[in-house]
Order: C-alpha cells, then sequence, then structure tokens
C-alpha cells in the first residue's frame, strides 16, 4: 500500500511541477497543451505492451545474448520517441502548433507520456514485485525524484522535434536529437548491468541520478533559451523582488522548494524566497 500512495503523491506532484512549467512556456489558451497531454497518456502503456514487448520476444529467439543487449538498450528512445511525436502530428494538435508554443506543447506531451508511464511501472512492480511495495511510502522518495525528472526530459526531449515542425522545417534532425539525447540519459543503466570500465552496478546506480540532473538541467537551460527567443518569456515566468519591487525572472537553478524558490534579485542583490 506504501508504493500505491507514493505513485499518487509521484503523479501529483508532477502533474502540478512539470505541468505549470508547460503551461507557462505554451501560453494561452491553455486548453491545447492540456489536450495534447491527454493524448499522451495511454501512449506509454500502447508502447510497452504492444510494441516493445513483442519485438524484443521475436529477437530474443533469433539474436544471440550479447547483441541483444545492446539492441535492448536502444527500445526506449527507439520505441518512446516515435510514440511521442504522434501527438503533435494529430490534425487537431498540429494545426494549433506555432513556434510559440511548441516548447510548451512538447513538455505538455512528454508530461502526459511520463504520467502514463509512472501507471505502467506501478502496475508491474505491484504484479512482479510486490514484496516491495509495502514499506512507508515516504521510503520511495527516490521515486518521486527520479519520475519528476522524467517527466520533464520526456518533454524536452520532443521539444526539438517540436519546434522544427511549428516553423516548417525538416523534422528529421530534431527527431534524431531526441533519440540521442533519450538514450544517454539511459546509459548509466545499460553500463551497470555490464559493469562498465570495472565499476560496480551500485556505483553505476549512485551516478544515475546526478547524472539525470545534470542533463535536465542542461535542457532546461537550453529550452528556456530557444523560448526566449522565440515568444520572450522565461519558461518559469517571471516574480517581483520583496525589497526593490523590480520584476525578474525566475532562475533555473534557484534552490526549489516546492512553491517557492531561493533566488536573488539581480537589481537589488537580495536573496528571498518567492
Amino acid at each position: 500500500m506504501g508504493f500505491i500512495i507514493a505513485a499518487v503523491i509521484t503523479a501529483v506532484v508532477t502533474a502540478l511541477v512539470v505541468g505549470t512549467v508547460a503551461l507557462r512556456a505554451a501560453g494561452t489558451p491553455w486548453r491545447w497543451p492540456l489536450i495534447a497531454l491527454a493524448c499522451a497518456l495511454p501512449l506509454h502503456a500502447i508502447s510497452f505492451f504492444f510494441v516493445r514487448l513483442p519485438v524484443h520476444g521475436i529477437l530474443k529467439a533469433q539474436v544471440p545474448p550479447d547483441t541483444l543487449f545492446w539492441i535492448g538498450s536502444l527500445y526506449a528512445p527507439v520505441f518512446e520517441e516515435p510514440a511521442k511525436w504522434l501527438v503533435l502530428f494529430l490534425p487537431f494538435v498540429r494545426i494549433r502548433l506555432t513556434p510559440q508554443n511548441a516548447i510548451g506543447m512538447a513538455l505538455a506531451t512528454g508530461l502526459g507520456f511520463g504520467l502514463g508511464e509512472i501507471a505502467t511501472l506501478t502496475a508491474l512492480t505491484l504484479l512482479n514485485t510486490p514484496e516491495q511495495t509495502h514499506l512507508p511510502f515516504y521510503i520511495y522518495t527516490g521515486f518521486l525524484v527520479e519520475r519528476l525528472i522524467v517527466c520533464f526530459l520526456h518533454g524536452a526531449f520532443v521539444a526539438f522535434m517540436a519546434q522544427r515542425l511549428s516553423e516548417g522545417r525538416w523534422v528529421v534532425p530534431g527527431m534524431l536529437i531526441g533519440m540521442v539525447l533519450h538514450y544517454l540519459v539511459n546509459l548509466p543503466i545499460a553500463l551497470m548491468q555490464m559493469q562498465a570500465f570495472g565499476l560496480s552496478a551500485a556505483w553505476w546506480r549512485d551516478f544515475s541520478m546526478p547524472w539525470l540532473l545534470i542533463l535536465a538541467a542542461g535542457l532546461g537551460v537550453v529550452l528556456a533559451t530557444m523560448l526566449r527567443r522565440k515568444t520572450h518569456r522565461a519558461l518559469l515566468g517571471e516574480t517581483t523582488c520583496e525589497a526593490c519591487h523590480q520584476p525578474f525572472e525566475r532562475s533555473l537553478v534557484a534552490l526549489n522548494l516546492g512553491p517557492w524558490k531561493l533566488q536573488r534579485c539581480p537589481h537589488c542583490r537580495k536573496w528571498q524566497f518567492n
């Protein structure tokens, strides 16, 4: 029961945090990123159970185990990224995709896909390892943090394709960028399984979280820059200094404390929670 509670909390917190960023990036009207999010919700389960597992079953009978290991490391980018692209190619979504809202639409699509992935992972955990699901819900904090980051990354991966699609440019480079980034995010998992470079599985497991944080921070900066160039809006919006009352952009690297961020006003240089 503890894991179910943790999964629900994870989904709610992730929807609030990443959803807020997506809606701010998309701008008004908000109904279209919300529709994109809803369309993406079932896509992880569909791609996993109806594409990934059948393909793996076929390859398992025909490919040597060592080769299958490396092919398997490609499953996530090869099967999950196209599933998210489908949402943005839906006629009623595509017609409303613009250079100004493309990043927000991509983040909303990735959030929907990521929330669906949380549901899939929760169901698989309950079915396959029920003995690991009865601890108090707060024990699963690592699951919450990881899924929060991953849901943002799902949208970030597709943002490059979405931006090019909204501008009528060739989308293949954006698709390839997203797939390569997705592979890089999952690379420590493959290296952990083979204990690469003589490092233990535990070392690679511990390394995977800071690796996620580094990639998420880097992509956050890239997307914020792209959004600023297209819309002159900040990815996290603006706030007003409590001391000098001057407006300034919320920083991506400020200390995040839920609804508040500890950050320094660029005008009067005073630290504050807002």
